[in-house]
Formats: C-alpha cells, sequence, structure tokens
C-alpha cells in the first residue's frame, strides 16, 4: 500500500487568495497523485491518504503524520510519497533520520516529488542523500527565520495595543470597524459585571459559580458556541457538560482586560519553533491602560483582587497541602468526567472528591470523598487480576502460536514444491523453444506446447498465491498478537512491583480511573484493547 501525505500549515492558510496554490491541499493531491499515475508499478497499488491541515511541519506531534508513522511501523505502507521534503518536515535532523534510518529499517520506500528523490532508486553510498541534508537544512533555517518575523511583527502590534488573540475574551467583540479593536458585548459584559458584583459583595469564588449555575449564566464556552464565535471544530465543547467552576471565576476576576487595560507580550519562545514558550518578566510586558471600553472601574477591579486574596490567602495558610502522589492525574469523577481534587486535609487521610459538586445544579456528583488508600487498595488488586488474566492468554497464544507454525511449514513444503514444479517447466518451455530454433519442430506444434506449459506456469503461480496468503492468514495474526500481548508483560517487569503503586507503574498500566457513589471505581487500563483483541 502506498501511503500519500499531504500538510498545510496555518501560515499557508492565512495567505489567502494570493497563496501558491501548489501549497493547499489540493495541488499536493493532483501533483502526487499524477506522479503515481504516470508510474504502473506504483497505479496499481492501493492509496492511503494522510492529511495535516493547519499544522506546523516543525514539530512531528501531528495527527495524520503519527497515523503514517504507525502504519509504515506495523507493515501496512510500502511507499510514502509527498509533495517535497518541507510538507513531510522542517526539521532537517528529524526529517533525515526518518529518511537515512527508520524507512530503510522499516523498508519503506520514500519518494519526495518535486525534489526528484527515490529511496528506491539510490544505489550505494548515493550523493543524492547529501542533496537531502542541504535542503533540510534550508527548510529549518527557513522556518526559524520566518517565526522570528512573525514574532517581531506580533510585538510591535502588541506595543501598539492592537488586540491578536484567535479567540475574543468573554464579555467582549471585535469592533467591526478594526478586528485588532474590542467593544463591548451588550449581552457577556452583563455576565462579567454580575461576577464582579458577586465578589465585591465578599462571595468567594466557588459561591459566585454556585450562583451562576443556578441562574442558567452560560459559561463562556456555551455562550460561544451558542453564539456561533467558535472557529473550529476543535473548540465545539460539550454543551451539556459545560457549567461554571470556581476556576473559571477566578480568571475572569483576575483579568485585567476588564477595567480596560490591555496586556500582551505575556509569552515569550526562548528558541524559534521548538514551540516551548515561557511567561515573560513584568518588565517585557506591553501594558496599556484605557486601551478599550471597561467593564468594571480600576476600583471596582483592585477591591475584587483585595477579596480573591483573602481566599488565596486562606489556602496558602497551611489548609491544604500540595504533594506529588501516584495516582496524579488519573481519578475523575464518573458522573462530570471531570478530574477529582487530590487534597491533604488536617486530621484527615488524603482523599479524591469532585471538584465541580459544590458548583453544579442538580448535578449527580456528590461531594463525597473517596480515600487514596482505599482507592490504591482498589486500583492493586484490579490491576494483580488483569496481570494475571494476560499471563494465562499469553500462555494460550504461545500454543496458539506453535499449531500455527506447525501448520505453517506444511505449507512451505507445499510452496516449495510447488515452485520447484514452475521451475521445470520454465526449463521444459526454454528447451521447447531450443527445439524450434535447431529446426525440430514445426512452428505450431511450437506454439501449441508452449501455450499448454504457460497454462501449466499460471497454475502453479495461482497455487503459491493462495498458498502464500494462506500462510500469511494463518501465522503473522497470532504471531503479531503474541507480540504484542509479550510487549506489554515486558512492561510489567520494567515498571516495578505492582504491588507498590509507583508512578512509574501507574503510568505504565492505568489510563483513568473513574469513581461512582458508593465508593464504586472503574479502571481503565492502557492494556485493556490488548487482552479484549486476544480474548477467546
Amino acid at each position: 500500500m502506498i501511503g500519500t501525505y499531504y500538510r498545510l500549515s496555518l501560515a499557508d492558510e492565512d495567505v489567502g487568495a494570493d497563496k501558491v496554490e501548489s501549497n493547499s491541499i489540493q495541488g499536493q493531491r493532483g501533483l502526487v497523485e499524477g506522479y503515481i499515475m504516470a508510474r504502473p508499478e506504483l497505479a496499481k497499488e492501493p492509496l492511503q491518504e494522510y492529511v495535516d491541515d493547519g499544522y506546523s511541519g516543525t514539530s512531528t506531534s501531528r495527527p495524520a503524520f503519527q497515523r503514517l508513522i504507525q502504519d509504515a511501523q506495523d507493515g501496512k505502507l510500502k511507499t510514502i510519497i509527498v509533495k517535497d521534503f518541507s510538507r513531510f518536515a522542517r526539521d532537517y535532523i528529524e526529517a533525515g533520520d526518518y529518511m537515512e534510518r527508520i524507512f530503510p529499517l522499516l523498508g519503506v520506500r520514500f519518494i519526495s516529488v518535486n525534489d526528484g528523490y527515490d529511496s528506491g532508486m539510490q544505489i550505494g553510498n548515493d550523493v543524492r542523500g547529501l542533496e537531502v541534508a542541504i535542503k533540510n537544512i534550508i527548510n529549518a533555517s527557513y522556518s526559524r527565520d520566518l517565526s522570528a518575523k512573525i514574532a517581531a511583527a506580533d510585538h510591535v502590534m502588541q506595543r501598539k495595543g492592537m488586540y491578536l488573540g484567535g479567540y475574543r475574551p468573554f464579555g467582549f467583540l471585535p469592533d467591526p470597524n478594526d478586528c485588532h479593536k474590542l467593544i463591548l458585548d451588550p449581552v457577556a459584559s452583563q455576565y462579567v459585571r454580575l461576577i464582579f458584583e458577586l465578589a465585591l459583595q465578599g462571595n468567594r469564588t466557588g459561591t459566585i459559580a454556585k450562583i451562576l449555575n443556578e441562574k442558567q449564566i452560560p459559561t463562556p464556552a456555551v455562550y460561544h458556541v451558542s453564539e456561533n464565535h467558535v472557529y473550529s471544530e476543535q473548540k465545539a465543547w460539550d454543551l451539556q457538560r459545560s457549567h461554571w467552576t470556581s476556576g473559571m471565576v477566578y480568571h475572569i476576576l483576575k483579568n485585567e482586560k476588564y477595567k480596560g487595560t490591555y496586556v500582551g507580550a505575556k509569552f515569550i519562545m526562548p528558541v524559534p519553533c521548538k514551540h516551548r514558550v515561557l511567561r515573560a518578566p513584568l518588565e517585557q510586558q506591553v501594558r496599556i491602560e484605557d486601551s478599550h471600553a471597561a467593564i468594571v472601574t480600576p476600583e471596582e477591579f483592585a477591591q475584587a483582587q483585595k477579596v480573591i486574596m483573602l481566599q488565596h490567602g486562606n489556602h496558602q495558610a497551611g489548609n491544604y497541602t500540595k504533594r506529588q502522589y501516584p495516582l496524579k492525574g488519573k481519578v475523575y469523577c464518573g458522573y462530570c468526567r471531570k478530574l477529582m481534587k487530590y487534597r491533604v486535609l488536617k486530621k484527615l487521610d488524603p482523599s479524591f472528591n469532585c471538584r465541580f459538586s459544590a458548583t453544579a445544579v442538580d448535578s449527580p456528583c456528590k461531594r463525597i470523598p473517596i480515600s487514596e488508600k482505599m482507592l490504591e487498595e482498589i486500583v492493586r488488586n484490579a490491576l494483580t487480576v488483569q496481570i494475571k488474566q494476560a499471563e494465562h492468554m499469553l500462555e494460550i497464544l504461545h500454543e496458539r502460536e506453535r499449531k500455527a507454525l506447525i501448520i505453517f511449514s506444511a505449507l512451505e513444503r507445499q510452496e516449495e514444491k510447488l515452485s520447484a514444479e514452475k521451475a521445470e517447466l520454465v526449463k521444459l518451455r526454454v528447451a521447447l523453444y531450443e527445439q524450434y530454433a535447431d529446426g525440430n519442430m514445426s512452428k505450431e506444434e511450437f506454439i501449441r506446447q508452449r501455450d499448454a506449459y504457460r497454462v501449466q506456469e499460471d497454475e502453479r503461480m495461482e497455487q503459491i498465491q493462495r498458498l502464500r496468503t494462506e500462510k500469511d492468514q494463518i501465522f503473522q495474526p497470532v504471531k503479531k498478537d503474541t507480540d504484542n500481548l509479550q510487549a506489554m508483560m515486558n512492561t510489567v517487569g520494567e515498571a516495578g512491583d505492582v504491588m507498590h503503586l509507583s508512578q512509574n507503574v501507574v503510568e505504565a498500566f492505568i489510563d483513568r480511573i473513574e469513581v461512582f457513589n458508593d465508593e464504586r471505581v472503574k479502571i481503565h487500563f492502557t492494556f485493556e484493547d490488548v487482552l479484549a483483541d486476544h480474548a477467546e
């Protein structure tokens, strides 16, 4: 199978009507498919398309790219074709690693149409590999230079107080006359105003969230979706599960935009194209007062900060302690599907509870904690059972593999016999031609016997192909199943003692844990699919 990979970055999309058509997905597809159709050995192969629309080439963390590589590793792809190297990757080190090491190891042919590169056509130490490296260096340099220029242009606009956010802040709309300016949203701004008023009355953020939910005030997520303010499917939140939380209220009360202050250049990228950002020092941030219409006065905003600080200071006083714990990031509420809060209260054992139960209205979530000690015991017991099942399944698969190998060997012998017969028929056909050439056979007799031999050769070839298909169907699936399960069991040994729930053990085997009322627990293991696929 041939894998065709196409990529379009956000920068390409922003070029608009003047962009080069060959950089569009349609243009790439037309070029690559035209290349394939012009080559008979490629045209007969089935195609699988992989498309990353709106992803930078400087990172390999692209959904379709990851599927492409996984399919290549699984042996599904024999050939990968791209328009040019820059569509595949702009990081020359990673791109070179794939072309010089990974793809040859996997037996995958790599073709870059515009660059005239075909790994299947290389002979020995072909200098084309050097050309590839040089082109990739140029691509990486181009990306870094472009990234730096874009960042510099953004910074100039930020110093002028121009709004660059991809999504408007809750309570504001873009000015129809200038998309870089903000105006008040007549509806959402009143919701923000209500939040500040409730804070000025001395209400805690959790209390404010509960009041908003009781009044059925839409959250920013729900409001943006209902008003068609969402620009991509990735931001289409689950409306049925969106409700106000203490954290949402806190972030609104801390946002200086609501007092009319523009704050820009809050983050910096130390190394261009490395996708690692840091918060910029305050002195480097751009801060412009009275940049746009305010929802609250500076005095009201300052008073709200005092209310927040009273709550924040109370937490810092020692009522709650944060620390590392084995099940971190794995425990979710079974009803609202939200990550549960880990708490270490004075004079009580560490526990987990649903952080949204206090603010949600008519929610099945209950603010009943489950102790860390009890949950760890449940996980240990369940994990032990799962591993025993895996060990038993591995024994079954080894026996299946042994039986499949016996059948496979018998089919191999049949194939060898048929191949020998086919080779003998070829010899007879060659000898037939020699008789005809020497004048010892008429043309009619030669054609009759030649065609008869060819029919027999074709019959043998069909039988050989059927045997090969049968061999693959009998042996390869069970071997793959055994290898996958064996790899999982190897992880068991590498992770350490499962009875001691270290973070390594949890990360290796636990995908997520869902907690319900009455201390019911549902555990999703990382190897669930492996066991399900191998079940009898």
